[in-house]
């Protein structure tokens, strides 16, 4: 069988979406023929006109134009490569009609050519408007995958409403992560309720099996693993700890998004800047692992959490967790038995 998976979240970016595909279309990739067609990263230049080829841990990635300018889309990241944030967004604003058009048309040939069985669509954002405009004339089985916030964030903004319904009408079935994102899902579109299949995430536990424990500082600490944005919760678990005052705990944060700077400045005015460590994202999978096994428990303190890829983690590695109660964190993990859940927010 031929199976496409299309998405704009993949390596190099890092996420709980970007290890979903990797994951399924590694594991698919051993009996099937599996390619994955993702974006062109958005920091190369906006005018290039070729179409990237990649191996990626033996996973064949084709890389072509699926984004949105920042104009449109809300994606005011910063990033290294870019004079200035305002002159990134005003280029790919000018560049994004040739982007467009050629994302489109790439993508309609691509999918052509490699004739797949089915096409597996995750995370409807960007890559949900190319798409569509790709597919409009070509029949085929569409399965799309819907993770959390391509639903309850963007969904809702324009132009991504009107193409995340299209979508979803021309899907033939609606793969959601945990009945907590069912019943989102079903709130906001009843009429497609009947397509929706609950599959959970899944993990190689024979990996952290394979890693020693270690630990990153020399006395106990808690360890937090996930993005640096408002959801994840990281100013409640960082005020809970400054407010717990134990004098031989640490924190260790890993993690990256744009609310980095501000959570370092909040340590900073908490006074706590000596007790925690911002390691910036840029933790091995390895060590990671290593550290979730030396550190004392693991917490999760989401205002919001569709699923909670990091809870399989901490699970795998053997560390008690403390959780915030709320969305597919309730199903996954068992209060008083894997985990200590608290009311969210507090």
């Amino acid at each position: 069988m031929k199976i496409l998976f299309v998405t704009t979240r993949f390596y190099p970016h890092v996420g709980g979406v970007e290890e979903v595909v990797e994951n399924i279309s590694s594991n698919l990739g051993d009996k099937h023929e599996v390619v994955v067609l993702s974006s062109i990263n958005e920091w190369k230049n906006p005018l290039t006109t070729s179409t990237e080829t990649e191996d990626y841990k033996g996973i064949k990635v084709k890389r072509v134009w699926m984004n949105l300018p920042g104009y449109f889309s809300g994606k005011f990241e910063k990033d290294k490569n870019a004079n200035s944030l305002s002159l990134r967004t005003v280029v790919s604003f000018l560049a994004f009609p040739y982007r467009l058009v050629s994302g489109v048309y790439k993508m309609n040939k691509f999918i052509k050519e490699f004739n797949p069985d089915v096409i597996n669509l995750h995370f409807p954002d960007d890559a949900a408007i190319y798409f569509y405009l790709a597919t409009i004339f070509i029949k085929k089985s569409i399965v799309t995958n819907i993770h959390g916030n391509d639903l309850q964030v963007i969904s809702n903004i324009w132009p991504y409403s009107f193409f995340t319904r299209m979508i979803i009408k021309k899907s033939s079935k609606i793969v959601v992560n945990s009945e907590y994102m069912s019943n989102e899902f079903g709130t906001k579109y009843p009429h497609f309720l009947d397509k929706v299949l609950i599959i959970p995430n899944g993990l190689d536990i024979n990996f952290p099996k394979s890693i020693s424990p270690s630990r990153f500082f020399d006395t106990e600490y808690i360890f937090y693993v996930g993005r640096i944005v408002n959801k994840k919760g990281v100013d409640i678990m960082l005020k809970a700890f400054a407010k717990a005052g134990i004098s031989n705990l640490k924190l260790l944060v890993e993690g990256k998004g744009e609310l980095l700077s501000d959570m370092k400045s909040l340590a900073q005015n908490l006074g706590i800047q000596d007790k925690v460590s911002f390691t910036n994202g840029k933790l091995s999978k390895e060590d990671k692992y290593a550290y979730m096994k030396g550190s004392l428990f693991g917490i999760i303190p989401s205002r919001i959490e569709p699923f909670g890829i990091v809870a399989l983690e901490f699970l795998a590695s053997g560390t008690p967790l403390v959780a915030s109660h709320t969305g597919g964190l309730v199903t996954i993990l068992k209060d008083g038995e894997t985990a200590l859940f608290f009311e969210n927010g507090n």
